[in-house]
Order: structure tokens, then sequence, then C-alpha cells
């Protein structure tokens, strides 16, 4: 099923479709392979960085496209999930809210 840019964008915006989601073990983008749930358990100072330009490029993405295929705004959707929770919980100090995330983003999948 293909939507229109503009209604894929309106999907990818809506916090409750992004907060629902799972953060799956692995994502194919653009034909390379990413491991989120491996990264997010051990989040390096780039781990942030790099999900969110691979979610930016494929929002610019479906931004250019007339149909955006719905696999596509579902990859959007969980890069984003992906970005908002190492912006959350990425980089804690406390240590005891940190593990208890990983917990339970393991239990996700």
């Amino acid at each position: 099923m293909k939507m229109k840019s503009e209604e894929a964008l309106k999907k990818i915006d809506n916090l409750v479709n992004v907060l629902s989601i799972d953060i799956p073990e692995k994502i194919e983008v653009f034909g390379e392979m990413y491991y989120p749930k491996k990264e997010i358990e051990e989040p390096s100072e780039r781990t942030l960085l790099k999900y969110e330009a691979l979610y930016d490029s494929l929002r610019d993405e479906i931004k250019r496209m007339e149909d955006v295929p719905e696999d596509i705004v579902e990859k959007a959707i969980v890069l984003r999930r992906i970005v908002l929770f190492l912006k959350e919980y990425g980089h804690t100090d406390e240590i005891e809210d940190k593990k208890r995330w990983i917990k339970f983003v393991r239990k996700m999948g």
C-alpha cells in the first residue's frame, strides 16, 4: 500500500505511532543492515548521530516521493523511535534507570 508524501509524514510525526512501535533487532535502511537493540545496549557517542542521520535522510527521501510505500514509512517510524529512545535514555548517568530500560528494550522483541 502506498500513500502520498504528506500523509506519510503525518503518520511519522504522530507520536502515538512512534511510541507504540517496538524497536527491532535489525532494520535495513538504504541497503544496509543496522542492529539497533544491540547498539542501544551499549551506545557510543556516535550511535545517536548515526540514527539521527539515517532518520533525516529517509525523511528527506519521503518528502521527495510522490507515492510512499508503507514499508518505508514503517522504517522511518522505527528510526524516529530509536532516536527518541537514545535521546531520552542513551546517555543517562543513572545506571539503574538505564539497566531497566535496556531490559525493557530486550523484552520488546
